[in-house]
């Protein structure tokens, strides 16, 4: 959380990560995923089209449909922006896919 609360999410989700291989139900661990795609995104770090597939993966799988709905939504539309390549189009239709 406190690499997190730096802004510092590849810090977090370094740990996160070694901490999700120790004990994958280790309480709070998913929502800590979560923060940390969310910061991502708000910072525009990484490759921000998979970090919104990564929190719209994390959002289905803790029931929280309409969140994730949002999610896919904007990144079906900002890949529809993107130049039309093999690996978008791909990344696209996953999208589409867990939309529906």
């Amino acid at each position: 959380r406190e690499s997190i609360q730096r802004e510092d999410p590849d810090e977090a989700f370094l740990f996160l990560s070694q901490a999700y291989e120790k004990d994958s139900s280790t309480t709070g661990l998913m929502q800590c995923f979560e923060d940390v795609f969310r910061l991502r995104i708000k910072l525009g770090q990484g490759n921000v089209l998979q970090e919104r597939m990564g929190l719209s993966s994390i959002l289905v799988d803790q029931q929280r449909h309409e969140e994730a709905a949002k999610e896919l939504r904007v990144l079906i539309g900002e890949l529809s922006k993107e130049e039309d390549q093999k690996s978008l189009r791909a990344l696209k239709s996953k999208a589409a896919s867990m939309l529906f």
